[in-house]
Protein backbone atom coordinates (compact mmCIF):
# COMPACT_ATOMS: atom_id res chain seq x y z
CA UNK A 1 0.00 0.00 0.00
CA UNK A 2 1.41 3.34 -1.11
CA UNK A 3 0.92 6.48 1.07
CA UNK A 4 0.78 10.01 -0.34
CA UNK A 5 3.12 12.03 1.82
CA UNK A 6 4.38 15.56 1.22
CA UNK A 7 8.09 15.76 0.99
CA UNK A 8 9.91 18.55 2.77
CA UNK A 9 10.59 20.29 -0.56
CA UNK A 10 6.90 20.27 -1.52
CA UNK A 11 5.95 21.65 1.89
CA UNK A 12 8.49 24.48 1.58
CA UNK A 13 7.23 25.33 -1.90
CA UNK A 14 3.62 25.58 -0.62
CA UNK A 15 4.72 27.77 2.32
CA UNK A 16 6.73 30.06 0.03
CA UNK A 17 3.72 30.47 -2.30
CA UNK A 18 1.55 31.41 0.68
CA UNK A 19 4.17 33.94 1.85
CA UNK A 20 4.34 35.49 -1.61
CA UNK A 21 0.55 35.79 -1.79
CA UNK A 22 0.36 37.39 1.66
CA UNK A 23 3.14 39.86 0.80
CA UNK A 24 1.19 40.86 -2.32
CA UNK A 25 -2.03 41.39 -0.35
CA UNK A 26 -0.62 43.34 2.62
CA UNK A 27 0.02 46.63 0.76
CA UNK A 28 -3.53 46.57 -0.58
CA UNK A 29 -4.91 45.91 2.90
CA UNK A 30 -2.80 48.72 4.37
CA UNK A 31 -4.01 51.11 1.68
CA UNK A 32 -7.62 50.13 2.40
CA UNK A 33 -7.05 50.71 6.12
CA UNK A 34 -5.56 54.16 5.44
CA UNK A 35 -8.51 54.92 3.14
CA UNK A 36 -10.92 54.06 5.95
CA UNK A 37 -9.02 56.38 8.31
CA UNK A 38 -9.20 59.15 5.71
CA UNK A 39 -12.98 58.74 5.49
CA UNK A 40 -13.27 58.77 9.29
CA UNK A 41 -11.15 61.93 9.45
CA UNK A 42 -13.34 63.61 6.84
CA UNK A 43 -16.39 62.67 8.94
CA UNK A 44 -14.79 64.30 12.00
CA UNK A 45 -14.15 67.50 10.07
CA UNK A 46 -17.69 67.51 8.71
CA UNK A 47 -19.03 67.28 12.27
CA UNK A 48 -16.77 70.15 13.30
CA UNK A 49 -17.89 72.21 10.30
CA UNK A 50 -21.53 71.61 11.22
CA UNK A 51 -20.75 72.55 14.83
CA UNK A 52 -19.22 75.80 13.52
CA UNK A 53 -22.43 76.46 11.60
CA UNK A 54 -24.58 75.76 14.67
CA UNK A 55 -22.44 78.15 16.72
CA UNK A 56 -22.82 80.81 14.02
CA UNK A 57 -26.60 80.31 13.96
CA UNK A 58 -26.71 80.87 17.72
CA UNK A 59 -24.37 83.89 17.63
CA UNK A 60 -25.64 86.21 14.89
CA UNK A 61 -23.48 84.56 12.22
CA UNK A 62 -20.11 85.00 13.98
CA UNK A 63 -17.50 82.24 13.80
CA UNK A 64 -16.06 80.56 16.87
CA UNK A 65 -13.22 82.85 18.03
CA UNK A 66 -9.69 81.51 17.99
CA UNK A 67 -9.08 82.63 21.55
CA UNK A 68 -10.30 84.97 24.26
CA UNK A 69 -7.18 87.07 24.53
CA UNK A 70 -4.06 87.84 22.55
CA UNK A 71 -2.52 85.15 20.32
CA UNK A 72 -0.99 83.37 23.30
CA UNK A 73 -4.40 82.28 24.60
CA UNK A 74 -5.60 79.52 22.27
CA UNK A 75 -8.89 78.21 23.55
CA UNK A 76 -11.03 77.21 20.57
CA UNK A 77 -10.44 73.47 21.07
CA UNK A 78 -11.22 73.27 24.76
CA UNK A 79 -13.37 76.27 25.67
CA UNK A 80 -16.69 74.72 26.85
CA UNK A 81 -18.74 77.34 24.99
CA UNK A 82 -17.19 76.48 21.63
CA UNK A 83 -16.80 73.06 19.99
CA UNK A 84 -17.39 70.89 23.09
CA UNK A 85 -20.82 72.48 23.54
CA UNK A 86 -21.86 71.58 19.99
CA UNK A 87 -20.08 68.25 19.56
CA UNK A 88 -20.96 66.83 22.96
CA UNK A 89 -18.47 65.94 25.66
CA UNK A 90 -18.87 62.17 25.22
CA UNK A 91 -17.22 61.91 21.79
CA UNK A 92 -15.38 65.23 21.74
CA UNK A 93 -11.92 63.73 22.29
CA UNK A 94 -12.41 61.30 19.36
CA UNK A 95 -13.86 63.87 16.96
CA UNK A 96 -10.97 66.33 17.34
CA UNK A 97 -8.32 63.63 16.66
CA UNK A 98 -7.54 62.36 13.18
CA UNK A 99 -7.32 58.54 13.23
CA UNK A 100 -4.27 58.76 10.93
CA UNK A 101 -2.36 61.07 13.34
CA UNK A 102 -0.22 58.62 15.28
CA UNK A 103 2.32 60.88 17.03
CA UNK A 104 0.31 61.59 20.20
CA UNK A 105 -3.36 61.14 21.09
CA UNK A 106 -4.10 64.89 21.05
CA UNK A 107 -6.36 67.10 18.93
CA UNK A 108 -4.86 67.11 15.45
CA UNK A 109 -6.93 69.67 13.55
CA UNK A 110 -6.11 73.33 13.14
CA UNK A 111 -8.17 76.46 12.64
CA UNK A 112 -7.58 78.84 9.74
CA UNK A 113 -6.22 81.91 11.51
CA UNK A 114 -6.89 84.02 8.42
CA UNK A 115 -10.60 83.72 9.22
CA UNK A 116 -10.90 83.85 12.99
CA UNK A 117 -10.08 86.53 15.51
CA UNK A 118 -8.89 86.67 19.06
CA UNK A 119 -10.69 89.89 20.02
CA UNK A 120 -7.38 91.73 20.43
CA UNK A 121 -5.18 91.42 17.34
CA UNK A 122 -7.49 90.31 14.55
CA UNK A 123 -11.18 90.85 13.88
CA UNK A 124 -13.82 88.16 14.07
CA UNK A 125 -15.53 87.07 10.84
CA UNK A 126 -19.09 86.22 9.98
CA UNK A 127 -19.47 82.71 8.60
CA UNK A 128 -21.73 83.69 5.69
CA UNK A 129 -19.11 86.17 4.41
CA UNK A 130 -16.48 83.47 3.87
CA UNK A 131 -16.32 81.89 0.40
CA UNK A 132 -17.19 78.19 0.47
CA UNK A 133 -13.87 77.16 -1.12
CA UNK A 134 -11.87 78.64 1.79
CA UNK A 135 -10.63 76.06 4.32
CA UNK A 136 -11.83 76.55 7.91
CA UNK A 137 -10.44 73.50 9.72
CA UNK A 138 -7.93 70.94 8.52
CA UNK A 139 -5.27 68.35 9.39
CA UNK A 140 -2.29 69.95 11.11
CA UNK A 141 1.24 68.72 11.65
CA UNK A 142 2.83 67.53 14.86
CA UNK A 143 5.40 69.82 16.46
CA UNK A 144 7.73 69.13 19.36
CA UNK A 145 7.44 72.69 20.66
CA UNK A 146 5.29 73.24 23.76
CA UNK A 147 5.84 69.68 24.94
CA UNK A 148 4.65 68.06 21.71
CA UNK A 149 1.28 68.77 20.12
CA UNK A 150 -0.36 69.52 16.78
CA UNK A 151 -0.53 73.05 15.38
CA UNK A 152 -3.71 74.74 16.62
CA UNK A 153 -3.88 77.05 13.64
CA UNK A 154 -2.24 78.05 10.37
CA UNK A 155 -1.76 81.08 8.14
CA UNK A 156 -1.06 81.22 4.43
CA UNK A 157 2.45 82.51 5.11
CA UNK A 158 3.45 79.29 6.91
CA UNK A 159 1.00 76.59 5.88
CA UNK A 160 3.74 74.28 4.56
CA UNK A 161 5.04 73.58 8.07
CA UNK A 162 1.70 73.62 9.84
CA UNK A 163 -0.48 71.41 7.63
CA UNK A 164 -0.15 67.63 7.55
CA UNK A 165 -0.76 65.84 4.26
CA UNK A 166 -1.20 62.50 6.01
CA UNK A 167 -3.89 61.11 3.69
CA UNK A 168 -2.11 60.03 0.50
CA UNK A 169 -0.50 63.53 0.17
CA UNK A 170 -3.85 65.18 0.83
CA UNK A 171 -5.42 67.07 3.71
CA UNK A 172 -9.02 66.78 4.74
CA UNK A 173 -10.72 70.11 5.34
CA UNK A 174 -14.08 71.54 6.37
CA UNK A 175 -15.56 74.65 4.79
CA UNK A 176 -17.95 77.44 5.75
CA UNK A 177 -21.06 75.67 4.47
CA UNK A 178 -20.30 72.60 6.62
CA UNK A 179 -19.05 70.26 3.87
CA UNK A 180 -15.71 68.46 4.09
CA UNK A 181 -13.40 67.41 1.28
CA UNK A 182 -9.83 66.37 0.49
CA UNK A 183 -7.25 68.73 -1.02
CA UNK A 184 -4.10 67.52 -2.75
CA UNK A 185 -0.77 69.10 -1.76
CA UNK A 186 -0.27 70.80 -5.15
CA UNK A 187 -3.76 72.33 -5.03
CA UNK A 188 -3.11 74.54 -1.99
CA UNK A 189 -3.39 78.14 -3.22
CA UNK A 190 -3.83 81.52 -1.59
CA UNK A 191 -7.54 81.69 -2.42
CA UNK A 192 -8.44 78.53 -0.48
CA UNK A 193 -6.69 79.67 2.70
CA UNK A 194 -7.06 83.43 2.69
CA UNK A 195 -10.32 85.00 1.53
CA UNK A 196 -9.50 87.67 -1.03
CA UNK A 197 -11.45 90.82 -0.15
Amino acid sequence: MKRNVFTLIELLVVISIIVILVSMLLPALNKAREGARKISCKGNLKQMGLAENMYANDNAGWMIPYGKGAWGTLTWRSEPLYFPAYLGSKNFSKIVCCPQAFEVPKPSYGYNQELVGDSVLTPFHKLDKIPVKVVMLTDTAYTTSSGGAYWEGFLYSWWTGALSFRHFREINASHSDGHADSIFYNDITLDIIKPLN
